[in-house]
């Protein structure tokens, strides 16, 4: 069988049970932790970054209150003194960029700044620009790209105008202008959520070796114990620890493994029985108990529509399709005194035994071939293909019983079983062909016709091949009584075709009222269109003795 298995995933499905789950947590818990870190880490970051929003405003307004009153007393050293405090205790906190600086307007020079390299220095056309149309007493934030060092990092920029009293009229003299590190704050989100999914991934690990370390020491006993039994060592027994599913699972190997022990020691003693009766010859000992010889009719007939239904069906519609039709198809043979031994190919074998086995393998053909072709009858009025079937029978002595060791190994030896097949095989469409050495057997008188192209040598006997042109059912007899010792006269029946045959009452009524034909069952309900494919050949057409009777 070819291996399904992708080449690239091949050492992956042969991992361990316990591998694959880790690998499985950690991939899993892997991505969900990428995915957050990398794609949701501002909105998971909102909360925090609100709170770099409020807190950037109160610096600013703190910072533009002691501007003003620096203005007003000329002390450029008092604020700035004011501003490097300020800015020592935000890098305690750990906020990353935060610069604080005041401008001057319309110079742009800046007064004072936590950056000592900007004083002194005119701002950005940049900046200037954006600080020269506003005359807003709120705090403006915007979110701006901020060169330092090298990078260009992200930060809020927070702005404020510092008005003074000047001929009655507020003046704008400068702008306040604090700077917050908007990427730090996402980059410690970031750094949380990674850290997070590294224990994760820790307890997980910790929880699937707690949890599934159990599961597969109980497998890998349960699978050590199997392999003990293969060495038929049955005394192996497991002691559950828990009531769940592993505890269950080893307490039903216990069972399974009582359940072998009683099975293998029967096997032993039936074992040694056949060495009993069979001294020094172990390998071909028969239990003579169970084998006996006898004459034994066959009858072998073939299952009608099989193959069609092996072409287009699935193998359990198969299996339950021969299983439905041998359910009533048996029937048929135990009520004739026969069973039904082996299922071969299309055909299925038949054995009759005992001082009525041919009368009785004679009855349970007519009986079966006269239900069939009822049911062709019925399918031609549907318009449907009908059944080609046909029955085979042989009598001829041979031996029957259990050959073999195994327990169900009843078989037949003989000529009967080839001889039926084979005219089962060469029998035509509602044909019943059988030998002139087994007609002579019968107890009852049947009109027949001999087969001439049909050369016996072929079966390596030396007989005539007769077909049954006419089968009246033999009256119902117990299956071993003593058999009547007149032979009663073929019953006259109308034959409707060419080659003559068992009558078909069925098709007599259609050619007397073709166009009023009522076909009921023996319900008297009316037929159904059925599947002939899957119906009950011989539930839905009995064929009892009061019908024949009738008939």
């Amino acid at each position: 069988m070819k291996d399904s298995k992708p080449k690239g995933l091949s050492l992956l499905y042969d991992l361990p049970l316990l591998y694959k789950w880790m690998l499985f947590a950690v991939l899993t818990l892997s991505g969900i932790t990428l995915l957050l870190g990398l794609g949701f880490p501002e909105r998971i970051a909102q909360d925090q970054l609100e709170q770099l929003k409020v807190f950037g405003k109160s610096q600013t307004l703190m910072v533009a209150k002691m501007t003003e009153e620096s203005l007003r007393s000329r002390n450029v050293a008092l604020l700035e003194q004011s501003l490097t405090l300020l800015e020592e205790e935000v890098i305690s906190q750990e906020l990353g960029l935060f610069e604080v600086s005041v401008i001057l307007f319309p110079s742009g020079y800046f007064y004072a700044s936590t950056n000592s390299a900007f004083v002194g220095k005119t701002a950005h056309q940049s900046l200037l620009k954006r600080l020269a149309g506003s005359m807003d007493k709120r705090v403006q934030v915007s979110l701006v790209s901020y060169h330092s060092l090298g990078k260009t990092i992200r930060a809020f920029q927070f702005t404020k105008d510092i008005l003074m009293d000047s001929a009655g009229s507020k003046v704008k003299v400068a702008s306040a202008q604090t700077l917050l590190g908007y990427d730090h704050i996402v980059f410690q989100v970031q750094k949380k959520i990674f850290i997070i999914g590294v224990w994760a991934i820790l307890f997980a690990l910790a929880l699937i070796w707690v949890v599934a370390v159990p599961v597969i020491h109980a497998l890998n006993r349960a699978t050590e114990g199997m392999s003990a039994v293969m060495q038929k060592n049955f005394q192996l027994r497991y002691h559950p620890e828990t009531k769940d599913e592993v505890g269950l699972l080893l307490l039903r190997f216990n069972q399974m493994s009582q359940f072998l022990l009683g099975f293998y020691q029967e096997y032993q003693r039936l074992n040694e029985k056949l060495l009993e009766q069979v001294p020094g010859k172990p390998d071909t000992a028969l239990d003579i108990a169970t084998v006996r010889k006898a004459e034994l009719t066959c009858l072998a007939a073939r299952l009608p529509g099989l193959q069609e239904v092996i072409h287009r069906e699935t193998p359990e519609h198969i299996v339950g399709f021969v299983e439905q039709f041998l359910t009533n198809f048996n029937n048929r043979i135990t009520e004739s005194g026969g069973q039904v031994v082996k299922v071969l190919g299309d055909k299925v074998y038949c054995l009759f035994e005992g001082i009525n086995g041919v009368n009785n393998a004679l009855r349970a053909a007519a009986l079966i071939s006269q239900t069939w072709k009822g049911i062709n009858h019925e399918k031609k009025v549907f318009g449907k293909d009908a059944f080609h079937y046909g029955i085979g029978l042989h009598s001829a002595e041979g031996i029957s019983g259990n050959i073999g060791h195994g327990a169900d190994s009843y078989s037949f030896i003989g000529d009967g079983a080839k001889v039926a097949a084979f005219l089962c095989s060469a029998a035509k469409s509602g044909e019943i062909l059988i030998t002139g050495s087994m007609l002579e057997k019968a107890q009852h008188t049947y009109q027949t016709r001999e087969v001439k192209d049909l050369p016996s040598r072929f079966l390596g006997i030396d007989e005539a091949i007769i077909s049954l042109q006419e089968a009246g059912l033999p009256p119902k007899e117990a299956p071993n009584s003593i058999p009547r010792q007149e032979k009663k006269s073929a019953p006259s029946f109308k034959v409707q075709n060419a080659e003559g045959g068992i009558p078909d009452m069925m098709e007599e009524t259609y050619e007397a009222a073709p166009l009023s034909l009522e076909i009921k069952n023996r319900m008297d309900e009316p037929l159904e269109e059925v599947n002939w494919d899957q119906e009950d050949f011989f539930l839905d057409h009995p064929l009892d003795d009061s019908e024949e009777e009738k008939k």
